[in-house]
């Protein structure tokens, strides 16, 4: 653990005995944010270019990166992933529609509310 976590550029995992009902060996593994925002963030103009990248917001970026990792995003998704209320993630997946950057998939297209409804990277 202590080599891969240092080859990855990150803390060293902090290993300590601790005694409950009986012995647990608690190991803490800490990340550095700032390099995974640059990730996410190089991630994000991998999939939709440099230009397109530049003019969006983290959250923006966030739901982009997840809709290239697993084909898909639903607004309640969306929502979990940035920690919004519904209505906030509808309209920010709203925004990236009308930037043409997703696609809007529904079985039911006349209902604006549709729970099967998904978005989809725009090739």
């Amino acid at each position: 653990m202590k080599r891969t976590m240092l080859a990855a550029d990150l803390p060293e995992p902090i290993f300590c005995q601790i005694q409950v009902s009986n012995t647990a060996v608690k190991v803490v593994l800490r990340n550095n944010i700032e390099q995974r925002k640059v990730w996410v963030d190089a991630d994000a103009a991998a999939v939709i270019g440099q230009m397109i990248s530049a003019g969006l917001n983290p959250l923006e970026k966030r739901v982009i990166n997840f809709a290239a990792e697993y084909k898909t995003i639903s607004v309640s998704q969306a929502a979990r992933l940035t920690q919004k209320s519904w209505p906030f993630a509808k309209k920010l997946l709203e925004s990236l529609l009308a930037k043409r950057i997703l696609m809007r998939f529904s079985p039911n297209p006349e209902y604006d509310r549709d729970p099967a409804a998904r978005y989809a990277l725009n090739k």
